[in-house]
């Protein structure tokens, strides 16, 4: 706007306008990103969560194993067997 003028014109407008939408249209995409990676980040963090508490729990059921058998065929449902004895608190077999 030069001196003396007391208004915008449209043109100026438009500009700004244009530009205002441009940077709002940035910040809202950019935003969804990092709501988006961060629910991706979640899922991630939540199975690798998970698969670690089966590993505990399968090498916990392995170490109490008196007895751990394989097989030459390595395909489901029995290519690893575990066997344990349960005792009672007297120290006796169940």
């Amino acid at each position: 706007m030069k001196m003396g003028e007391k208004g915008y014109v449209l043109m100026e407008l438009l500009i700004a306008i244009t530009i205002m939408f441009l940077a709002g249209t940035s910040a809202g995409a950019i935003i969804f990103q990092i709501a988006k990676n961060t629910e991706r980040n979640t899922d991630i963090m939540t199975a690798v969560h998970q698969v670690e508490t089966a590993g505990y729990w399968i090498s916990r059921d392995a170490r109490m194993a008196l007895n751990v058998t394989t097989t030459d065929n390595l395909t489901l449902p029995e290519f690893l067997s575990l066997s344990w004895t349960e005792w009672d608190s007297a120290g006796d077999p169940i």
